[in-house]
């Protein structure tokens, strides 16, 4: 015999509270990623907590069943609830963060990004290499697009060549806005997020939850960096 259970399921948008389901599903559990019939459409969302008994079950919805086996641990539910705490900022935008890459508000696609991996490959160009070592020498290994384009004379064809043969993801760091709390360089992910087909972290000019939000609603950006705004706390910043 299948017994029914009750969770609260919690979504990306903060202006949606947290809606009992129902399961008789013995998967699902808290932290599993669910997708649920919400009005006329199915949404996806993170099981939160144990639903409210007072609610009579068979009147809830059903959960219609896990993205992928995906399920946030309870260390990380932990994490997130500490960052909702010590900020002060919604928690749906922290799940919207943890979770981007399942896409909740638009249709899903390839993730973008670039990054050094440990491949050792015998066939790159003169030009490919050159930026190899370019970025080895930087520091942290990390390199601003518009610092190679104007260092080297790299085009996004050289990076989009990269990425064809093995490139796992890139950090993008702008470096005119590292450090000044300004919102991140959108223009610049904006292009970048939509010529390449890897994972693309953006990084430098975090602000605060609204502008990592901005960043996630303009552009194709899989991944935000933070720094100062996490570590510095003043009214309205961090």
């Amino acid at each position: 015999m299948e017994f029914e259970k009750q969770f609260g399921v919690i979504f990306t948008n903060p202006k949606l509270p947290v809606l009992d389901y129902s399961t008789t599903d013995k998967n699902i559990e808290i932290g599993s990623i669910v997708e649920v019939p919400l009005g006329s459409k199915v949404v996806i969302g993170i099981v939160w907590s144990s639903g409210d008994n007072k609610f009579d079950g068979s009147r809830l919805k059903q959960i219609i069943g896990t993205v992928n086996d995906i399920k946030l641990s309870p260390e990380f539910i932990f994490f997130l609830k500490r960052a909702h705490a010590y900020t002060l900022s919604p928690i749906q935008y922290f799940l919207k963060m943890a979770v981007q890459s399942l896409n909740f508000h638009r249709d899903q696609k390839l993730p973008i990004a670039y990054k050094l991996n440990n491949h050792n490959y015998l066939q790159f160009t003169s030009r490919q290499e050159e930026l190899v070592t370019y970025i080895k020498e930087q520091p942290q290994k990390v390199v601003e697009y518009n610092k190679i384009k104007k260092d080297l004379g790299i085009s996004i064809s050289v990076l989009k060549k990269l990425e064809k043969i093995g490139a796992g993801e890139v950090l993008l760091n702008s470096i005119d806005k590292d450090g000044t709390w300004e919102g991140y360089e959108i223009p610049l992910y904006k292009e970048l997020s939509k010529k390449i087909s890897i994972p693309l972290i953006a990084c430098g000019g975090a602000k605060n939850m609204d502008s990592i939000e901005e960043l996630f609603n303009e552009t194709d950006c899989n991944a935000a960096g933070v720094g100062s705004m996490v570590l510095f706390q003043k009214k309205d910043f961090g």
